[in-house]
């Protein structure tokens, strides 16, 4: 212990002037370099105690756009907490004029995109529908290039080989479709009608109000409900409707729709109990 404190004490940091110390630090806008910081200098822990704020305020502002701040939680709590939980977003397939093989991930503590710990998957894939519960990811359907594909796959998020396992096939070819695990690790989706994975089959779970494809899904942990929001309904029509879907009852009920009509969007419940829906397109006539 004593030689690693002499190492430090040795360091060529630890002879910086405070200002310039305190300087460098407000610069730094990522855990792992405020990390490695604090534990190279003494002079960089001591500025780091005294001023937390402007160690970590940089680090925690470019966090804040994924994970909420709690009441009362310091720059430098939301930051650890981060950390520690090794938050993920993970893209898969999509198309450059065709369907794409690749996955990229990338790191919110970190603030930086991974190489994919995924290996390919059966098929490339557009406009698939993407689920998971945060152990396994599901991909479901979509646009294979010339038509429409039943596959879908699973890969867990926890082991370190991550390699796909086939599940049923969907009962039809499906593209622009969502998907939803629910708190029971149960796969649904929605595009059109509402299918679930039940014992090895896949069968009719009920049929929305409005019949859409490229919609978003949220569900809401609280309960037994998920989301469909938005989509494509046909010709010009791109609809702002939404509702709530009952996974036990197998009934859907509109809610109060959103201000713009939109295919393809993203939608979250966030951990303050709101939907949230993002992005997305709309027609507009010329």
């Amino acid at each position: 212990m004593r030689a690693a404190e002499e190492d430090v004490a040795a360091s060529p940091f630890a002879r910086l002037p405070d200002a310039l110390v305190a300087l460098v630090l407000s610069h730094l806008s990522d855990v792992a370099s405020i990390g490695r910081a604090l534990t190279v200098s003494r002079g960089f822990a001591a500025a780091g105690t005294a001023d937390a704020r402007l160690v970590w305020a940089r680090a925690a502002a470019a966090l804040q756009w994924r994970l909420r701040r709690r009441e009362s939680e310091t720059d430098r709590e939301l930051c650890v907490r981060a950390n520690a939980r090794r938050q993920r977003i993970a893209v898969f397939g999509g198309s450059f004029r065709s369907p794409l093989y690749t996955h990229d991930m990338y790191d919110v503590a970190r603030q930086e995109w991974l190489p994919s710990p995924f290996l390919f998957t059966t098929y490339p894939r557009d406009a698939s529908a993407l689920a998971s519960d945060g152990a396994t990811v599901a991909l479901l359907g979509g646009w294979g290039g010339t038509r429409a594909v039943r596959a879908v796959e699973a890969a867990s998020l926890t082991e370190e080989a991550r390699s796909w396992k086939r599940l049923t096939p969907l009962p039809r070819r499906l593209c622009f479709g969502a998907a939803q695990m629910d708190a029971s690790g149960r796969l649904w989706f929605a595009g059109g009608g509402v299918l679930h994975l039940d014992g090895g089959a896949w069968r009719e779970a009920g049929e929305l109000v409005s019949p859409r494809c490229g919609l978003a899904v949220a569900a809401d942990a609280r309960s037994s409900s998920f989301f469909a929001l938005g989509g494509y309904a046909g010709g010009t029509r791109y609809l702002s409707t939404a509702e709530a879907f009952d996974t036990a009852t197998g009934k859907s009920t509109p809610i109060p729709s959103m201000g713009v009509a939109r295919s393809g969007p993203g939608a979250a419940v966030g951990p303050d109990g709101a939907l949230y829906v993002v992005g997305g397109s709309s027609f507009r006539a010329l």
